[in-house]
């Protein structure tokens, strides 16, 4: 079978290394510590926001890191295909030709 797998063989040989850090494990021991010491860091970041005794650049910086949880930076998508829909509206004319008949009468 082409392509497939041999026992013992790498499929990326120039993979993540033997012992490095799994960014997903990284992840949860962070949140795990912040739970454990019951530090929620966007919870400090909306009170920087709020305080008004902050310097205005220090409430821009806290607003804006904000921002990028609330609405993240939309991406380009690229279409490759195009999409045939012709049958799809042949069914919606006949849907609504049925839904039509019990409102509209024929002369």
């Amino acid at each position: 079978m082409a392509g497939s797998i041999k026992k013992g063989e790498r499929r990326n040989p120039n993979g993540r290394p033997k012992g490095s850090k799994d960014k997903r494990r990284e992840f949860y021991d962070v949140v795990k510590a912040l739970q454990e010491t019951g530090h929620d860091p966007v919870r400090a970041i909306i009170k920087i926001a709020q305080d008004e005794l902050a310097s205005l650049e220090m409430q821009h910086k806290a607003n804006a890191t904000l921002l990028t949880y609330a609405a993240p930076a939309l991406k380009a998508v690229q279409h490759d295909h195009t999409v045939d829909v012709s049958e799809d509206l042949k069914q919606l004319a006949e849907n609504m030709k049925e839904i039509m008949k019990g409102f509209v009468r024929d002369f």
